[in-house]
């Protein structure tokens, strides 16, 4: 069950609008390029995010790539309260998803000075139960350090020290990959390529059925593993389809290297194999429960048996993690067939439903 989101804020929550900032000094057309190309577009850039560098340093690096344009640079960088801007549904977005239970975090390349100049634009961070901004850490995405406290979520890392996470990801290769939204990641009957975890972003996993209709089989987010029962096998293809649902960034690894005899004598090691295990069990019951889901033929009994993999809090509220279309590709139903069941059920008393809310008035329902 997903339970942490993890949100970059650059062009996700906030936009990064350099040229309405430098048009806010009166720098526009061919200036402001020239301006953009020596500061903002300049891999200098980076190690304002870094938090390394003095204010100085930063400077000298912009000014030394138009020398000419000194005073400009010197008036721009003086000020940077409009160089980023809060999208207007952003504070929303993160107050629903804490209000479906999740825990929410982000993880962002952002500079001391840009967040004491753009604080009024980060008011979502104040709904958000912590995170990372590079400069705190000295580190920069894509480092894959800079991830490590993300990795504590996902339960491929139980139990294993922070000072050993080097060592896994040496020993399984570990790499970081970005993908763009829709991407197709692994296609069906894909044999060779590489589990691992989603680190920001998510995957979905889907096929078609025999008329060409999507079939969605689980969606993944930050924290959850994939392809693991494929990886771990000698001649197993795969029986899905795996894409990007939004651009996404993945930490892949091999964990054939887990079945060598070296893991018996690396403590570590083994307890990722034990972890492994655990995450591959929970992967068999989950698809235990979509067969048993897929198998009913009453709309009603499927809805009763995935609202029962689901939490209720003491009031008897549920969060639907979906939208209604995303509900209805997970049922493999018709959405206003489940409109009109979940209707049905409210004017029988069952239930009774608001957004991605429902409030079970008869508690009964998914009992046994």
């Amino acid at each position: 069950m997903i339970r942490n989101i993890v949100f970059d804020i650059g062009n996700v929550l906030a936009e990064f609008s350099w040229r309405e900032h430098l048009a806010r000094f009166g720098f526009t057309g061919e200036k402001a390029e020239r301006i953009g190309k020596a500061m903002m577009l300049n891999p200098t850039w980076n190690e304002l995010d870094r938090g390394v560098w003095s204010r100085e340093e930063l400077l000298q690096s912009f000014i030394k790539e138009a020398p000419d344009l000194e005073q400009e640079i010197r008036l721009v960088f003086s000020d940077l309260s409009t160089i980023v801007r809060k999208f207007p549904k952003s504070d929303s977005w993160v107050q629903s998803l804490k209000d479906r239970g999740y825990h929410v975090y982000y993880l962002s390349n952002y500079s001391s000075h840009v967040r004491k100049d753009t604080e009024k634009e980060l008011t979502f961070m104040k709904l958000m139960d912590g995170g990372i901004m590079s400069y705190e850490v000295q580190l920069i995405k894509p480092d894959l350090a800079i991830y490590q406290n993300y990795l504590k979520s996902s339960g491929l890392f139980k139990s294993i020290p922070e000072e050993k996470y080097n060592n896994i990801f040496t020993c399984l290769q570990a790499r970081i990959a970005e993908y763009k939204a829709d991407t197709l990641i692994v296609n069906i009957g894909d044999r060779n390529f590489r589990a691992g975890i989603v680190l920001e972003g998510g995957l979905e996993e889907f096929i078609y059925d025999e008329n060409a209709n999507h079939v969605a089989i689980q969606h993944l987010k930050s924290g959850s593993v994939f392809g693991a029962e494929l990886a771990c096998g000698s001649s197993l293809s795969s029986q899905f389809y795996l894409k990007a649902s939004v651009d996404t960034k993945v930490l892949l690894m091999d964990f054939k290297t887990l079945l060598s005899e070296a893991t018996l004598t690396c403590p570590c090691r083994m307890q990722v194999t034990a972890n492994l295990l655990q995450e591959l069990s929970n992967q068999i019951t989950f698809f235990n429960t979509k067969l048993r889901i897929l198998s009913q033929k009453k709309l009603r009994d499927k809805l009763k048996i995935y609202l029962q993999t689901l939490e209720i809090s003491k009031d008897n509220v549920i969060h639907l993690p979906f939208t209604r279309n995303k509900l209805a590709e997970f049922l493999y139903v018709d959405r206003s067939a489940l409109s009109r069941e979940l209707c049905r059920l409210r004017d029988d008393g069952i239930l009774k439903f608001s957004g991605s809310n429902i409030k079970l008035l008869d508690p009964d329902f998914i009992a046994g």
